[in-house]
C-alpha cells in the first residue's frame, strides 16, 4: 500500500496505509501544522444538542454546520430538553464528508452524556477504524468501565474510569492538554496518563456517534442514549467540567436550538487521494479534494504538481486550476498522472506556501499475471477446480417455514448461470445442515456443484458473546469434528459436494490449533478422501498462516479481497492488486479462491462497489484463478445480479462433471 508522508515546520507524520495527503489553507489557522483553535469559546468545533424536532438531521450549534444524519436514531428525553437514542442500530455520522476536521492535532477535548445500562462494549464517540493501521481516538464503555483512549502505530493509552452503565446520565468528558489525557466523570478528575501527543484520528474512519469503524456498519454499538455532545479543539479546564456538570445536572440549562457559537474561522482542508499501486505503462488519475467549514466562493486556486524519480530527477511539473463549485463545501477534483515504468516516484503538490509530498509506487504486473495463467492452466489439466467456476455465496431463500426453499434457490442460482453454490450453514443451522442432502441431489440435476461454508467461533448464530465452549451452534455447537463427520457422511451420496470450509479461520486459531485443524481435516478425509478442506485466510495473514505449519491439512485457501477499508482505502473501486494476491495464494500450491464482494464488506463506505470494479475483478479472478467467489448471491433486479448474468452469458460455465 502506498505510504504518503506530509510535512510542515520540520515535523513529519507517516498515514498509515492510507493513501492521503492534507494540506490546509486557512488566514489564521493551519490544521496540522499550528494550533488548530485558540483558547476561546467560540473555538467550538461541534456541538449536538439533539433538541430541534428535526427527525432526519441533528445541527450542529457551534456554527460550523457539521451537521449528523440520524439514519435510525431517533430522539427522546435526554439530560437537557432531547437526547438522540440508540438501540444498538447503525452509529450516527456526518452529513457530509467533514471527517478530516475531526483529526486532532494539538490540544482539544470531547464531552458527552451517556445514559445506558448494559454492560457489553459500547462507544459513545469515536473517530477509530478498530485497527492499529493510522491514529485514532475513542470514548465509551469497555471491559466494565466508562474509557477515554487515543491510539497509534505505536501506542495505545486507554484511560479508564468507573462503571457507569446503571441507566442514569453521566457526564463524561475527554481532555488532551500538551502531552496529558485526563478522564473526567460527573464533573470529577478520574484520571491522568502522559501520551506522545501526535494527531489523534489519522484513520479512513468517519467520526461516528455510537460505535466505530471504517464502512456503514458499526462495532461496539451503543445501546442507550447520547446527549450533550461538544467537541473542542482546546482543552478544557477542570473548572469549566464542573461548571457544566452542575448547570446541566441541576436542570438549568434548557433545550438549545439556535448555534451558540459563530463557528471557526474559514479554513479549507486539502486531501490527495493517490492510487497505492499503479500499473507500469499505464496513466492513472488521482483525486483532489478540498473541504471547507464554510462554503466556497468563486475564487479559483492554482494547485502546482511535480513527479520526481527516486534520484530526485524532475520528471514532470504542472499546474491546474482548481475551481470549486460556489456554495459546495465539499469539491472532487481529478488529476491525471502520467505513464510511468516500474519503480517508487516522489509526487509534490503545493497550493500557495503550503506543500505535500509522497511516495507513488508503480509495478510491472505482466510477470505476475502470466505466472497466475501458466499456474492455473496446468492445474486446469488435472483438476476440475480450475476448470472456470463462478460461485454464488449465501442469499438462500426459505419457505414460510423456516427451512430451505430448495427449489426457489436453485431457479435462481440456473437463472444467474452459476456453476457453483456456496452452501452456507449459519441462520437457521439445524434445518439447513437437514435440508443439504436434498439440495445436493437436485443440484445436481441442475449440473450444479456445492460447496458448504461453516462459521467459526467468533460467528455463532446463538450466544457469541460468551465463552466460546458455551456458544451455540446447533446440532454441534463448537464440535467441528462433528461437523465434519456430517458434512462428509453427506458428500458420500452426493459426488457433487465436492469442498467444505470453514470462515474467518485465520481469526480463530487460538480455537483451531494445528492438532485440531489435523484432526478435523483426517476426520473427513478418512469419511470421504474426495471431499476437500478448505479455510478463510485473509491476504495479511497467509504468511504467519503458512509458517504455522497449517497447509499439511487444507486442499483450498478463500479469502475477503479487499476486506477492510482501513487496510485497502480503494475498495470496492480499483482491482490493480488482484493479480498480486492471486499470486500469493497459488504459490501455496492450494486452490486459490478470491472472494469478490458484490455485496460490500461492513467496513466499505457508501456507493461501493461500483459496477466497473466488480466487472474488473470478476474477469481477473476467473482468468487468473480460475474462481469467482460472489459475497453474497446478488439479488433480482440489482446491479449485481446484472454484471453476474452478463459474464455467465459472455463465458459459458462448465457444468457440475459428468452433467
Amino acid at each position: 500500500m502506498l505510504r504518503l508522508l506530509w510535512t510542515s515546520q520540520g515535523v513529519s507524520h507517516r498515514l498509515g496505509s492510507r493513501a492521503w495527503v492534507w494540506v490546509v489553507v486557512a488566514a489564521t489557522v493551519c490544521f496540522a501544522f499550528s494550533s488548530l483553535c485558540q483558547a476561546e469559546e467560540s473555538h467550538l468545533l461541534a456541538y449536538w444538542s439533539f433538541d430541534e424536532s428535526d427527525q432526519r438531521v441533528a445541527h450542529d450549534m457551534s456554527g460550523n454546520d457539521f451537521h449528523l444524519l440520524l439514519q435510525s436514531a431517533r430522539r427522546g428525553s435526554g439530560i437537557s430538553g432531547q437526547a438522540l437514542v440508540l438501540k444498538g442500530s447503525d452509529s450516527v455520522m456526518l452529513a457530509e464528508a467533514f471527517d478530516e476536521f475531526f483529526v486532532l492535532s494539538d490540544d482539544y477535548a470531547v464531552e458527552a452524556w451517556v445514559k445506558h445500562d448494559q454492560k457489553t462494549p459500547q462507544i459513545y464517540l469515536s473517530k477509530w477504524t478498530g485497527t492499529g493501521m493510522g491514529s485514532a481516538w475513542w470514548m465509551g464503555f469497555f471491559e466494565g468501565c466508562v474509557q477515554w483512549a487515543e491510539y497509534n502505530d505505536q501506542f495505545q493509552v486507554r484511560l479508564k474510569g468507573p462503571d457507569i452503565a446503571d441507566g442514569r446520565w453521566h457526564q463524561v468528558v475527554g481532555v488532551r492538554s500538551g502531552k496529558q489525557l485526563s478522564l473526567f466523570v460527573d464533573g470529577e478528575l478520574i484520571t491522568q496518563r502522559v501520551t506522545p501527543g501526535s494527531p489523534a484520528g489519522h484513520n479512513a474512519a468517519p467520526l461516528k456517534i455510537g460505535g466505530f469503524g471504517a464502512g456503514r456498519r458499526s462495532s461496539w454499538p451503543l445501546v442507550g442514549s447520547i446527549d450533550e455532545v461538544r467537541i473542542y479543539c482546546r482543552a478544557l479546564s477542570a473548572q469549566e467540567i464542573n461548571e457544566r456538570f452542575k448547570l446541566i445536572s441541576s436542570g438549568q440549562q434548557g433545550p438549545v436550538l439556535q448555534p451558540i457559537a459563530n463557528g471557526l474561522p474559514a479554513r479549507t482542508i486539502i486531501r490527495l487521494d493517490v492510487p497505492s499501486l499503479i500499473e507500469a505503462g499505464k496513466s492513472r488519475s488521482f483525486s483532489l479534494v478540498l473541504v471547507s467549514n464554510r462554503p466556497f466562493s468563486q475564487d479559483t486556486l492554482t494547485a502546482r504538481f511535480s513527479i520526481k524519480d527516486n534520484g530526485g530527477r524532475l520528471l514532470k511539473e504542472w499546474q491546474l486550476p482548481i475551481s470549486p463549485k460556489a456554495g459546495s463545501r465539499v469539491s472532487n477534483h481529478p488529476v491525471e498522472l502520467p505513464a510511468l515504468p516500474e519503480g517508487t516516484y516522489d509526487l509534490e503538490a503545493a497550493i500557495g506556501s503550503q506543500g505535500a509530498s509522497g511516495k507513488i509506487q508503480v509495478k510491472n504486473l505482466e510477470p505476475t499475471v502470466a505466472y497466475n495463467l501458466r499456474i492455473k492452466n496446468e492445474r486446469a489439466k488435472k483438476s476440475a477446480f480450475y476448470r472456470g467456476i463462478v460461485s454464488a455465496y449465501s442469499g438462500m431463500r426459505y419457505k414460510p417455514d423456516g427451512t430451505p426453499d430448495v427449489e426457489a434457490m436453485l431457479g435462481h442460482l440456473s437463472h444467474l448461470g452459476v456453476n457453483v453454490y456456496t452452501y452456507l450453514i449459519a441462520p437457521r443451522s439445524s434445518q439447513e445442515l437437514a435440508a443439504l442432502g436434498e439440495f445436493c441431489q437436485k443440484a445436481r440435476s441442475a449440473g450444479i456443484e456445492v460447496w458448504v461454508y461453516l462459521v467459526p467461533p467468533s460467528e455463532a448464530p446463538i450466544d457469541r458473546d460468551k465463552p466460546i465452549r458455551e456458544r451455540r451452534y446447533p446440532p454441534f455447537d463448537m464440535d467441528y469434528v462433528r461437523w465434519a463427520e456430517a458434512v462428509a457422511q453427506v458428500s458420500l451420496d452426493h459426488p457433487n459436494l465436492t469442498l467444505w470450509m470453514i470462515d474467518d479461520f485465520d481469526g480463530n486459531l487460538g480455537f483451531f490449533t494445528r492438532e485440531y485443524t489435523q484432526q478435523i481435516y483426517k476426520t473427513s478425509k478418512q469419511i470421504n478422501p474426495r471431499l476437500l478442506f478448505g479455510v478463510c485466510v485473509y491476504h495479511e495473514s497467509l504468511a504467519n498462516f503458512v509458517k504455522a505449519g497449517y497447509l499439511d491439512y487444507v486442499d483450498a485457501l478463500l479469502w475477503g479481497y479487499q476486506h477492510s477499508s482501513a487496510r485497502y482505502p480503494e475498495c470496492g473501486l480499483d482491482a490493480t492488486t488482484l493479480p498480486l494476491e492471486i499470486h500469493d495464494y497459488l504459490q501455496t500450491g492450494k486452490i486459490a479462491i478470491p472472494c469478490i464482494y458484490f455485496t460490500p464488506h461492513s467496513s466499505w463506505t457508501e456507493g461501493r462497489p461500483t459496477k466497473a470494479y466488480l466487472e474488473e475483478a470478476m474477469k481477473t479472478a476467473f482468468e487468473q484463478a480460475g474462481i469467482v467467489w460472489v459475497f453474497t448471491t446478488p439479488r433480482p433486479g440489482t446491479m449485481q445480479e446484472e454484471v453476474v448474468r452478463a459474464f455467465t452469458q459472455r463465458h459459458p460455465l462448465p457444468k457440475w462433471p459428468g452433467q
